[in-house]
């Protein structure tokens, strides 16, 4: 025998002649040929007809000590081949064989060693995987499922393997949802999404799975694996919600009145959202008799109730102010929100407010500032002074009376008013938010453009807010209404 360790540690030469060992030995070392990932000693064996001949019961030890065995037959044994061929050996070699005949076939062989290794990895991470893995052909039919499959959906592979999935289709998913999951799996693309399927008992299951194309060299889809993560029902419907919450803050932001501006005033309101549902909403109205009405309410609480309250509150008003008055207006909604809080099996909800009225005409701008952060009013000469509230939160007492303060629009260049998130958004005193407040709106009255963009940006900076933050800003040409 004529053992030999070679560097790859996966190839043993059993030759008698010395040159041919050598030449072997020689070939194995060029660069060209594969270097395996994976060393297996007694992976593969070269041995010479000669060696076999004189020992009959070598080569079952050989087939039993090795994963391949080659054999290099002698020129005179050219009769033998076939023998070779019946006993399971799949590669024999004449003795002159040539260079690239050779190490074609070791190569071939280390490739097979590397893809058995990574076909016994996937094979234990698919069993023991705690998602449900499937792959199908190109036509949806079975080919391969995993044991957390059979768990999860009560079948055996017998049952599911070589048949399509229609046995735990659950008859929910409509054919439009099937088709753009083909189209787009079909056009190698990785389809994403959620199915309710059907257990083998008729209960349903929920799945977050991703299905990906398999391709051949050629790029033509040849297989589909789906991997698929089980979730809880009430899970799958929370974060629905959630994507319904975002829509609505969505919608709710787009509600706010966009600039408006002539020759009377100049309009702006922005806000920043909150990730919950809030009650922060602004109104805007002009009336032919050169009035404006302006309101912004903030309905304590966060939530799908206090969104629809708010909602509610608004409506009112608008309602009111175009068919009665300012004042009525505000008494309407506060009937509303009292009524809303005598039912005694719903959380009371109140809503702090400004309404304004801006009468160019009687050269007047009325407020009611129910139980709302105080508001800034600007005089020509850029002074600025916070108004405190003047009446009670609405819906506190049906019958209260609301009351408006009156002042001469002379005495007024900008109105600015804002919802409780500017204040409760930062980490400072009452006091210490006014003075703030005051010089940031002093040192942005020079660009009333950017005012409220200036004051959101400085007032939160970079910090993660807390509430809702609405904020309006009323600018009166002056110039113009004389």
């Amino acid at each position: 025998m004529y053992p030999k360790q070679l560097k790859h540690n996966n190839i043993q030469v059993l030759v008698r002649d010395h040159k041919q060992k050598d030449r072997i030995i020689s070939l194995l070392d060029q660069e060209d040929l594969i270097k395996s990932d994976y060393e297996f000693p007694n992976y593969i064996v070269v041995v010479d007809s000669f060696f076999l001949s004189r020992r009959a019961d070598e080569f079952e030890n050989l087939k039993n000590s090795y994963y391949h065995v080659v054999v290099i037959a002698a020129q005179a044994e050219k009769n033998k081949i076939n023998e070779y061929y019946e006993k399971g050996v799949r590669y024999v070699l004449r003795e002159d064989f040539e260079r690239n005949e050779f190490l074609n076939i070791v190569n071939i062989l280390l490739q097979e060693q590397d893809y058995g290794v990574e076909r016994s990895i996937l094979q234990n991470v698919f069993n023991g995987a705690k998602n449900a893995i499937v792959i199908t052909d190109n036509m949806g039919i079975i080919k391969y499922i995993n044991p957390y499959f059979e768990e999860l959906s009560g079948y055996n592979r017998t049952e599911l393997i070589g048949s399509l999935p229609v046995l735990i289709k659950s008859g929910i998913h409509t054919k439009e949802f099937y088709k753009e999951l083909w189209d787009t799996i079909n056009e190698g693309h990785v389809w994403s999404g959620v199915f309710i399927n059907k257990r083998k008992n008729g209960s349903l299951f929920y799945e977050e799975s991703t299905i990906s194309p398999i391709t051949n060299k050629k790029g033509e889809v040849i297989r589909f694996l789906k991997i698929g993560k089980t979730v809880e029902r009430e899970k799958m419907l929370a974060s629905e919600l959630q994507d319904e919450v975002r829509l609505a803050k969505d919608i709710m932001i787009s509600m706010f009145p966009s600039p408006y501006q002539d020759a009377n005033l100049d309009f702006r309101a922005k806000i920043k959202a909150y990730n919950y549902l809030g009650g922060d909403f602004v109104s805007f109205q002009r009336f032919p008799d050169e009035r404006y009405i302006i309101s912004l309410i903030d309905v304590m609480g966060h939530g799908a109730s206090s969104t629809i309250i708010g909602l509610k509150a608004l409506t009112v008003f608008e309602d009111y102010c175009s068919t009665t008055g300012f004042k009525e207006a505000v008494d309407a909604v506060n009937k509303m929100v009292a009524d809303f809080n005598d039912d005694e099996s719903i959380i009371s909800r109140y809503i702090s407010g400004i309404f304004v009225e801006v009468d160019v005409k009687n050269n007047t701008f009325t407020y009611i500032s129910a139980g709302h952060p105080d508001f800034i009013v600007v005089d020509p000469e850029n002074e600025v002074e916070f108004l405190i509230s003047n009446n009670l939160l609405l819906g506190v007492s049906a019958n209260y009376d609301y009351r408006g303060t009156v002042m001469n629009l002379d005495q007024i260049s900008s109105i600015i008013f804002y919802s409780d998130g500017l204040i409760d958004n930062n980490h400072l005193t009452y006091d210490e938010v006014t003075e703030v407040l005051r010089q940031k709106i002093k040192d942005s009255l020079k660009d009333k453009s950017r005012l409220l963009v200036s004051l959101l940006e400085d007032m939160t900076a970079d910090q993660e807010i807390i509430d809702d933050i609405a904020l309006c800003l009323i600018n009166i040409n002056k110039q113009k209404k004389e």
